[in-house]
């Protein structure tokens, strides 16, 4: 595997302070090799639907809740762009949109195994929410009900109890 040196990089961020992002160079099952490569932020469209269901691994969601929520715009991933665009996804969070509210709910948030601990979770949060905000959503709902390490990922997220809620509930507000 070659690895990509940022300092060969040309482009306007040469010398404005800019770090070169580290992202997977190569996403074969069997490595787990970082080099400087993007990483972004996208929408899942229904061709991924089936990478998005690798990623997810046994999941809340079924498939037809996957491929509605997909065509409402909110199934996003993170994935290398310098892989084809076939390439599978690092991560994927799955958020139901209530456009009319200004809220989303989230559905699933998850980071293949392999690669957990990385800091890929948050960047494909991170990303989300501005593009989220963006859109004019001002909230993410979410469960209380999660095991330990999705407790914590909300937390230090920014995630809030909401007093008094049917149900036990987190909030994010963008």
């Amino acid at each position: 595997m070659e690895l990509r040196d940022p300092a060969a990089k040309s482009g306007p961020s040469e010398g404005q302070g800019r770090c070169p992002t580290l992202a997977l160079v190569d996403l074969d099952p069997d490595r787990e090799t970082f080099g400087p490569a993007t990483l972004l932020v996208r929408r899942a469209d229904l061709d991924s639907v089936e990478l998005v269901r690798g990623v997810l691994g046994p999941s809340p969601v079924s498939l037809e809740e996957l491929v509605r929520l997909t065509r409402g715009g909110g199934v996003l991933v993170l994935g290398d762009v310098a892989l084809p665009p076939g390439a599978a996804p690092v991560a994927a969070v799955v958020l139901e949109l209530d456009r009319a509210e200004r809220r989303a709910r989230l559905v699933a948030l998850r980071v293949l195994d392999r690669l957990r601990g990385r800091g890929l979770g948050r960047r494909l949060f991170d990303g989300a929410t501005m593009l989220l905000r963006s859109e004019g959503i001002e909230r993410i709902d979410a469960s209380a009900a999660v095991d330990a390490a999705a407790a914590s990922f909300l937390t230090v997220a920014g995630f809030v109890p909401v007093l008094g809620a049917d149900q036990p509930t987190l909030v994010y507000w963008l």
